[in-house]
């Protein structure tokens, strides 16, 4: 396992450790599988492709280089696209789109927890609850935009099972089949300043 900085970029060679944009890996979820608790993934510019979710169970640092704006973790409509299990589990300025789950179209927090702060989840479906983002009794989105993901049930942009916390989060055109278009807060979770 890597403690060191990884890279990501769609131009790398794919040569672990994926310690330069040179040998950089091609896709974010080898760069986590890679990388040891206190890690920092860098991702550059570019659509990532996704086959499955890029997991965070340690305590690593996922973050783009330039922005949400610039940096896609795409699910395809096929997956979702991001899973966090660390209380220490971070995400910075990265957009997270066309995910599909049941629970947790495009972002899973485990109750374990973990934070994401300045991104983008839009565009992420789920069957069940939580089309954007499914949080299952921890974490917290900060400052980020969740927008025009949907849900069969109920949270078409957030589910909050039991806790999580929203703070500073712009929530637009969100849609839930059942109850809580915007966010669904099931026996607790907090929305601040959204």
């Amino acid at each position: 396992l890597v403690s060191g900085p990884l890279y990501v970029s769609r131009a790398g060679s794919h040569t672990a450790p994926y310690a330069s944009w040179l040998t950089a890996a091609t896709n974010p979820c080898d760069a986590a599988r890679l990388a040891n608790d206190g890690a920092v993934i860098f991702v550059t510019n570019g659509a990532y492709h996704l086959t499955e979710p890029v997991t965070l169970n340690k305590g690593i640092t996922l973050q783009s280089v330039n922005g949400a704006w610039a940096t896609t973790l795409n699910g395809r409509g096929l997956n979702r696209c991001l899973e966090l299990n660390h209380p220490n589990a971070r995400v910075a300025q990265l957009s997270v789109s066309n995910g599909a789950a049941a629970y947790g179209g495009g972002v899973l927090i485990h109750a374990a927890g973990g934070r994401m702060t300045e991104c983008r989840v839009v565009n992420n479906t789920s069957s069940q609850s939580g089309g954007g983002v499914y949080m299952d009794g921890a974490g917290a989105l900060e400052r980020c935009a969740i927008e025009a993901n949907t849900a069969a049930n109920q949270g078409g942009g957030g589910y909050l099972n039991g806790g999580g916390t929203l703070e500073g989060c712009l929530l637009a055109r969100n849609q839930a089949v059942g109850s809580g278009g915007g966010v669904y807060c099931y026996d607790g979770g907090s929305l601040l300043s959204c």
